[in-house]
Protein backbone atom coordinates (compact mmCIF):
# COMPACT_ATOMS: atom_id res chain seq x y z
CA UNK A 1 0.00 0.00 0.00
CA UNK A 2 2.95 2.35 0.56
CA UNK A 3 4.00 2.11 -3.10
CA UNK A 4 0.44 2.90 -4.24
CA UNK A 5 0.32 6.00 -2.02
CA UNK A 6 3.63 7.20 -3.42
CA UNK A 7 2.26 6.78 -6.96
CA UNK A 8 -0.94 8.68 -6.08
CA UNK A 9 1.05 11.49 -4.47
CA UNK A 10 3.31 11.74 -7.51
CA UNK A 11 0.28 11.92 -9.82
CA UNK A 12 -1.34 14.60 -7.67
CA UNK A 13 1.87 16.66 -7.71
CA UNK A 14 2.09 16.38 -11.50
CA UNK A 15 -1.55 17.34 -11.88
CA UNK A 16 -1.09 20.38 -9.63
CA UNK A 17 2.01 21.43 -11.55
CA UNK A 18 0.11 21.23 -14.86
CA UNK A 19 -2.83 23.20 -13.41
CA UNK A 20 -0.52 25.92 -12.11
CA UNK A 21 1.27 26.14 -15.44
CA UNK A 22 -1.97 26.38 -17.44
CA UNK A 23 -3.40 28.91 -14.98
CA UNK A 24 -0.29 31.06 -15.30
CA UNK A 25 -0.50 31.02 -19.09
CA UNK A 26 -4.16 32.06 -18.99
CA UNK A 27 -3.35 34.95 -16.66
CA UNK A 28 -0.49 36.13 -18.89
CA UNK A 29 -2.60 35.96 -22.05
CA UNK A 30 -5.51 37.74 -20.36
CA UNK A 31 -3.28 40.56 -19.04
CA UNK A 32 -1.72 41.27 -22.43
CA UNK A 33 -5.07 41.11 -24.21
CA UNK A 34 -6.50 43.71 -21.85
CA UNK A 35 -3.74 46.27 -22.39
CA UNK A 36 -3.93 48.98 -25.02
CA UNK A 37 -1.75 48.01 -27.98
CA UNK A 38 0.92 50.48 -29.03
CA UNK A 39 0.25 52.45 -32.19
CA UNK A 40 2.31 51.43 -35.21
CA UNK A 41 1.67 54.68 -37.10
CA UNK A 42 4.21 57.49 -37.10
CA UNK A 43 3.18 60.78 -35.53
CA UNK A 44 3.13 62.36 -39.01
CA UNK A 45 0.72 59.64 -40.16
CA UNK A 46 -1.44 60.19 -37.08
CA UNK A 47 -1.64 63.90 -37.95
CA UNK A 48 -2.74 63.01 -41.49
CA UNK A 49 -5.28 60.42 -40.27
CA UNK A 50 -6.92 62.71 -37.68
CA UNK A 51 -10.27 64.30 -38.50
CA UNK A 52 -9.38 67.38 -36.43
CA UNK A 53 -5.98 68.78 -35.50
CA UNK A 54 -5.79 71.77 -33.21
CA UNK A 55 -3.89 73.29 -30.31
CA UNK A 56 -5.63 74.28 -27.13
CA UNK A 57 -5.65 74.46 -23.38
CA UNK A 58 -7.79 72.23 -21.19
CA UNK A 59 -10.16 74.37 -19.15
CA UNK A 60 -12.32 71.64 -17.60
CA UNK A 61 -12.32 67.90 -17.00
CA UNK A 62 -15.46 65.87 -16.31
CA UNK A 63 -15.64 62.13 -15.76
CA UNK A 64 -18.90 60.88 -17.17
CA UNK A 65 -19.79 57.21 -17.57
CA UNK A 66 -16.92 55.25 -19.11
CA UNK A 67 -15.15 58.35 -20.36
CA UNK A 68 -13.60 61.69 -19.57
CA UNK A 69 -14.80 64.86 -21.28
CA UNK A 70 -12.19 67.58 -21.63
CA UNK A 71 -13.32 71.11 -22.46
CA UNK A 72 -10.63 72.75 -24.58
CA UNK A 73 -10.12 76.43 -25.32
CA UNK A 74 -8.84 76.24 -28.90
CA UNK A 75 -5.81 78.37 -29.78
CA UNK A 76 -5.55 77.37 -33.42
CA UNK A 77 -7.24 74.87 -35.69
CA UNK A 78 -5.15 73.25 -38.41
CA UNK A 79 -7.64 70.67 -39.68
CA UNK A 80 -11.38 70.33 -39.15
CA UNK A 81 -13.85 72.90 -37.85
CA UNK A 82 -13.75 72.89 -34.06
CA UNK A 83 -14.64 76.48 -33.07
CA UNK A 84 -13.21 78.43 -30.15
CA UNK A 85 -14.20 75.85 -27.55
CA UNK A 86 -14.62 72.13 -28.02
CA UNK A 87 -15.23 69.07 -25.91
CA UNK A 88 -13.14 65.98 -26.62
CA UNK A 89 -13.79 62.60 -25.09
CA UNK A 90 -11.45 59.77 -24.12
CA UNK A 91 -11.86 56.50 -22.23
CA UNK A 92 -11.08 56.93 -18.51
CA UNK A 93 -8.76 53.92 -18.55
CA UNK A 94 -5.32 53.67 -20.12
CA UNK A 95 -6.11 49.98 -20.73
CA UNK A 96 -8.87 51.19 -23.06
CA UNK A 97 -6.37 53.53 -24.77
CA UNK A 98 -7.66 56.55 -22.88
CA UNK A 99 -5.81 59.70 -21.91
CA UNK A 100 -7.17 60.18 -18.38
CA UNK A 101 -4.27 62.26 -17.06
CA UNK A 102 -4.31 65.37 -19.24
CA UNK A 103 -3.88 68.39 -16.99
CA UNK A 104 -6.25 71.32 -16.71
CA UNK A 105 -4.46 74.53 -17.66
CA UNK A 106 -1.99 72.69 -19.92
CA UNK A 107 -1.71 73.13 -23.68
CA UNK A 108 -1.80 70.18 -26.07
CA UNK A 109 -1.77 69.38 -29.75
CA UNK A 110 -5.02 67.45 -30.16
CA UNK A 111 -5.33 64.83 -32.89
CA UNK A 112 -9.00 63.91 -32.71
CA UNK A 113 -11.25 61.49 -34.54
CA UNK A 114 -14.91 62.18 -35.23
CA UNK A 115 -17.13 59.46 -33.82
CA UNK A 116 -20.84 59.99 -34.39
CA UNK A 117 -20.52 63.76 -34.17
CA UNK A 118 -18.27 63.64 -31.09
CA UNK A 119 -14.53 64.24 -31.11
CA UNK A 120 -12.51 61.52 -29.42
CA UNK A 121 -8.85 61.25 -28.50
CA UNK A 122 -6.84 58.21 -27.47
CA UNK A 123 -3.33 57.17 -26.57
CA UNK A 124 -3.06 55.70 -30.07
CA UNK A 125 -4.13 58.91 -31.81
CA UNK A 126 -1.09 61.11 -31.22
CA UNK A 127 -2.42 63.83 -28.88
CA UNK A 128 0.57 65.28 -27.06
CA UNK A 129 1.85 68.33 -25.15
CA UNK A 130 2.00 71.47 -27.29
CA UNK A 131 5.75 71.90 -27.42
CA UNK A 132 7.31 74.25 -29.97
CA UNK A 133 8.62 71.21 -31.85
CA UNK A 134 5.19 69.55 -32.06
CA UNK A 135 3.46 72.75 -33.17
CA UNK A 136 6.14 73.35 -35.82
CA UNK A 137 5.75 69.77 -37.05
CA UNK A 138 1.97 70.20 -37.41
CA UNK A 139 2.51 73.45 -39.32
CA UNK A 140 4.91 71.68 -41.70
CA UNK A 141 2.56 68.74 -42.19
CA UNK A 142 -0.63 70.74 -42.67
Amino acid sequence: MGAEMDTVRALIRRLLAVLLLVGGIVVLVDASAAACPASTASWAQQVQDADAVFTGTISDRLRQGPGIHYTVQVDRSYKGDVGEEVVVMTPHSTRACGLPDLAEGSAYVFLATEDGGDLTISSQGGTTRATNAHVAAVERLL
